[in-house]
């Protein structure tokens, strides 16, 4: 689920900057076995054929741009995820919100 306005989607990608989601553990199993995720990790994004579902699809387009996640545990099964998608040099980040 988008926390930062879905319409400023595409504008991430083309631009870069952070774009906000919270999703749960099932769409990203890897985080069953993290360790430190309340206090939030890092995670370069990877392009990979083998993932499926709408969160993979998401990574992916992300790990075409050099981007990355922070993940923060939000509750037993959520978790907040700050995505970075280095921006065009000469631009400037606008902030659009980071985990509490």
């Amino acid at each position: 689920m988008h926390l930062t306005n879905v319409l400023r989607f595409d504008e991430f990608l083309h631009k870069g900057g952070r774009h906000l989601f919270e999703i749960t553990a099932d769409e990203m199993p890897e985080l069953h076995d993290a360790h430190d995720v309340h206090q939030g990790i890092k995670i370069a994004c990877k392009v990979s054929s083998a993932k499926q579902g709408t969160w993979a699809r998401i990574v992916d387009q992300l790990a075409a741009r050099n981007g990355s996640c922070l993940y923060k545990q939000v509750a037993s099964n959520t978790y907040r995820v700050v995505c970075t998608i280095p921006q065009a040099s000469g631009m400037h980040e606008h902030a659009r919100g980071a985990p509490s």
